[in-house]
C-alpha cells in the first residue's frame, strides 16, 4: 500500500535506532570504574535526517552512474539529496578510548539498492558519509529496514538500523489520480510531477498530469502541454489526442478539434465518444450532414448514449427537420427518466424550441411547464412561457409569467421591454413607459426600448417626450 500524508519525493530514510550505549551500574557508593582497553565500547550513530535519492540508470553492471545533472530540472524541482553522515564514537573516550578499527557495512536486503561509505573504516571516533543508491525498480518499497552493523576488532558488534521508503513512477501516478479523486488536486500534482522527475518520458503520468489541469483546475493551457508532451513520447495514446481535440473545442478551434477526433477515432474506432466530439464541432461548424454521419456511428457503437441523441437532435433542427428531432428528445427522455434535472431541463428546453418552430405553441408551453416542475426559478422558462402567451394573445397570462421571471432576475432588459409591449396592447401606456424606462436603464443602447417608449407617449399626446425617445432610437 502506498503511503499517505507527508511523503517524501523519492526514497525517504528514517532513523528508529542510533546510540547503542553501554550501560553502565548504579553504585551505592561512589568508587572509581577503571576500563581496560579490551572492555571499552564504540556507537554507531545516524545524523537524523531524511535523505531522497532518485534512481540510476545501470549500462554496465555493476557500475552506478553519477547523480544526475541538476540543470535537467527546471528552477522548482528540489534534486534529491543522496547522503547522510554516519559517525562512529567512542562511548567512553575520556576514560579508556577504544583502540580497534571498526569496519561499516549494510544489508541492503533489496538487489536494487546499493549503499557505500565514502571511509568504511576507522578507529572511533571517526565520520563518514553514507551514498544511497537505488537502480530503476517497478517495486516500491514501504519502510523497507537497512541496518548499518559496524564490526569492531576486538569482535564487538554495533548495529543501527533505518528504514527506507521509495515510490516507483507507477505508485506515484496511481497515488495522484486517488488525490485528484479526493479533490486534493494540488497533492495530486505534486505526486506526477515526482512521476516525471523520476521518469520524465512517462507517457502516463503526463496524461493524467494534463486530465487534472484541464478537467479539474480549468488550466486548459497547460493541460494541452501536458498532452502534447505524452504523445511525444507515446504516439498510440488515443486519450491523449481525444482530450487534446476537447481543449480546442472549448477554445472554438474547431478544424483543430476535428482533426485530434479523427486522429482518436483511427487509433480506438469501437470508442463512441470522439464520434460524438467530432458530431458537435461539425454542428459548430454548419456541417450538420456531416455531423449526422458521426453521430449515427457513435449512436451504432453505443445505442444509450444519450450525448450522440442529443446532439443529433440539434443536428435536426438546424435542417429544420424539427418533427424528427422532437421524436429524438422524446427518446432521450425514454432512455433515460433517471436523467440529471439539468440535462433533463436542456433536453425540454430544445424540444419546446421545435415545437414552436412549428407553431405548435401548446405543446411547447406543456414542455416548459415540465421544466418550471423541476425547477421554479428557472428564469428563462419563465421568460420563454411569457413570449409564447404574448404571441397567443394571451396578456394577463404572459404578464404573470414575466413577473415571475422578475422576481427571479430583475435585471433582465428583454422582460420590461416585452412588459411594456403588453401594456401598450392593453392602452396602459403610463405603465408601458415605466416598464420601457426599465429597459432602458438596463440597456441604454436599446434602440427598439427607445422608439417603443416613443410611440407609448405619442399615445398619450406627449409629443415632445415621443420625439426626444424617437431621436434618441435613430441615433442608436
Amino acid at each position: 500500500m502506498i503511503m499517505d500524508g507527508d511523503l517524501k519525493k523519492g526514497l525517504v530514510i528514517a532513523v528508529v535506532g542510533s546510540i547503542i550505549a553501554l550501560a553502565a551500574t548504579v553504585f551505592q557508593t561512589i568508587i572509581p570504574i577503571y576500563f581496560s582497553s579490551e572492555s571499552s565500547d564504540f556507537s554507531i550513530f545516524i545524523q537524523p535526517m531524511n535523505i531522497n535519492v532518485i534512481p540510476f540508470t545501470f549500462y554496465e553492471e555493476p557500475s552506478f552512474l553519477q547523480i544526475l545533472d541538476p540543470s535537467k530540472f527546471d528552477n522548482t524541482t528540489k534534486l534529491a539529496n543522496t547522503s547522510a553522515i554516519i559517525e562512529v564514537r567512542n562511548i567512553h573516550n575520556t576514560i579508556s578510548p577504544y583502540i580497534h578499527t571498526v569496519f561499516l557495512k549494510t544489508n541492503p536486503n533489496d538487489k536494487n539498492i546499493f549503499i557505500d561509505f565514502d571511509n568504511p573504516e576507522g578507529v572511533p571516533p571517526f565520520e563518514t558519509k553514507m551514498l544511497v543508491y537505488i537502480k530503476p525498480t517497478n517495486k516500491s518499497l514501504i519502510e523497507n529496514p537497512i541496518t548499518v552493523q559496524g564490526i569492531g576488532g576486538n569482535g564487538i558488534i554495533r548495529n543501527c538500523t533505518f528504514y527506507i521508503t521509495y515510490i516507483t513512477p507507477d505508485d506515484y501516478v496511481n497515488r495522484g489520480r486517488n488525490l485528484s479523486a479526493a479533490a486534493r488536486y494540488i497533492d495530486a500534482l505534486e505526486s506526477y510531477n515526482n512521476a516525471l522527475l523520476e521518469k520524465p518520458k512517462f507517457a502516463r503520468a503526463w496524461f493524467y498530469k494534463g486530465v487534472l489541469y484541464s478537467n479539474e483546475l480549468n488550466d486548459y493551457a497547460n493541460g494541452l502541454d501536458a498532452f502534447n508532451k505524452s504523445i511525444e513520447i507515446d504516439k498510440t495514446l488515443y486519450e491523449s489526442f481525444y482530450n487534446i481535440a476537447l481543449i480546442h473545442q472549448r477554445w472554438g478551434n474547431y478544424s483543430e478539434a476535428l482533426k485530434n477526433f479523427n486522429r482518436t477515432i483511427e487509433l480506438n474506432p469501437r470508442w463512441s465518444w470522439p464520434r460524438i466530439g467530432k458530431g458537435l464541432s461539425l454542428i459548430s461548424l454548419k456541417k450538420n450532414k456531416e455531423a449526422l454521419e458521426s453521430l449515427d456511428d457513435a449512436n451504432r457503437l453505443d445505442p444509450g448514449d444519450t450525448s450522440a441523441w442529443y446532439y443529433k437532435g440539434i443536428a435536426l433542427q438546424n435542417l429544420g427537420q424539427f418533427n424528427e428531432s422532437i421524436e429524438i428528445y422524446e427518446k432521450i427522455l425514454a432512455l433515460r427518466p433517471d436523467m440529471d434535472k439539468n440535462r433533463s431541463i436542456d433536453v425540454f428546453r430544445r424540444e419546446s424550441d421545435a415545437y414552436c418552430s412549428i407553431n405548435d405553441y401548446n405543446n411547447a408551453t406543456k414542455i416548459l411547464d415540465k421544466i418550471l416542475v423541476i425547477n421554479q426559478l428557472d428564469v428563462d422558462a419563465w421568460f420563454n412561457k411569457g413570449l409564447i402567451l404574448t404571441y397567443l394573445g394571451k396578456y394577463d397570462e404572459a404578464l404573470c409569467a414575466y413577473n415571475k421571471a422578475l422576481e427571479i432576475n430583475p435585471k433582465i432588459p428583454e422582460i420590461w421591454d416585452n412588459k411594456g409591449f403588453i401594456f401598450c396592447m392593453q392602452g396602459n401606456y403610463k405603465e408601458a413607459i415605466l416598464s420601457y424606462d426599465n429597459a432602458i436603464k438596463l440597456a441604454p443602447h436599446n434602440a427598439r426600448a427607445w422608439n417603443s417608449r416613443g410611440l407609448a407617449f405619442s399615445s398619450l399626446s406627449e409629443y415632445n417626450k415621443a420625439v426626444e425617445s424617437y431621436d434618441e432610437s435613430i441615433r442608436l
